[in-house]
């Protein structure tokens, strides 16, 4: 059982590299999968970012946690300029209020609030990017892999093991 558990990752990252961006959904090139464009778009916005997959994969999940500079740098580099977004669409609605007839305290309101929205949800991607670092997911998942691996999966092992004997 241990064999099992412990190689997950190993088997993992090989069947992984066999594939390019392209046959994961991320993107229409055949790229490798250290440099996929994931693109998170609908009709209102447009947010895309550059995701080194294997090396993510590597980092959060391999046995040496993750290198410098990390793999998921690129990424919120991206969602942070990509958020501008959010802005854009709460400004082109709140111009849209003219033809709503609002008191003037309630407009100030609403248009102070569109105005920042840009800054705040860049401070958000920052401090998002901050608590969720490579090395963060890194220590969740070995904690989980660890308990399930040893405790939870032993536990079973053992219990299915001694009802075969018998």
């Amino acid at each position: 059982f241990g064999d099992v558990c412990y190689g997950a990752e190993n088997a993992g990252y090989k069947v992984l590299q066999q594939y390019t961006c392209k046959d994961l959904g991320l993107g229409d090139q055949p790229t490798p999968l250290d440099s996929c464009n994931v693109d998170v778009s609908s009709s209102s916005f447009n947010l895309s970012f550059r995701a080194d997959i294997l090396g993510v994969y590597e980092g959060v999940l391999g046995q040496g946690g993750c290198p410098s500079p990390s793999p998921l740098d690129d990424v919120w580099v991206s969602m942070k300029d990509g958020v501008g977004a959010v802005g854009k669409i709460l400004n082109d609605t709140v111009a849209e209020l003219d033809s709503i007839e609002l008191r003037q305290p309630m407009l100030d309101v609403v248009y102070r609030t569109s105005r920042s929205v840009d800054g705040v949800m860049k401070t958000f991607v920052d401090d998002l990017s901050d608590v969720l670092t490579c090395d963060a997911l890194h220590v969740v998942y070995a904690g989980f892999k660890e308990s399930m691996c040893c405790d939870v999966g032993n536990s079973l092992y053992w219990m299915l093991a001694s009802w075969y004997l018998i």
